[in-house]
């Protein structure tokens, strides 16, 4: 199940780099919920670094949209 979830978040994860790399702001939530799920993985597999690279890289993230929208 983890597994699966990873895989999931992988893909997420990839889709919001390229989105973001064609300039779409919805990359960002893609992003978000890539690392939702790394952080329910690492709860799973008790890996505190995932779980706190995830963590913060959702409120990285949770910023750039709050900046691209206060920049249009």
């Amino acid at each position: 199940m983890a597994d699966t979830l990873g895989w999931i978040a992988n893909i997420f994860f990839v889709s919001g780099t390229y989105l973001l790399s064609k300039r779409k702001a919805y990359g960002f939530y893609c992003n978000i919920i890539a690392n939702v799920i790394y952080v329910f993985v690492g709860l799973y597999f008790k890996i505190t670094s995932l779980i706190g690279i995830s963590i913060l890289l959702v409120l990285i993230n949770s910023y750039a949209i709050y900046n691209w929208r206060n920049n249009k």
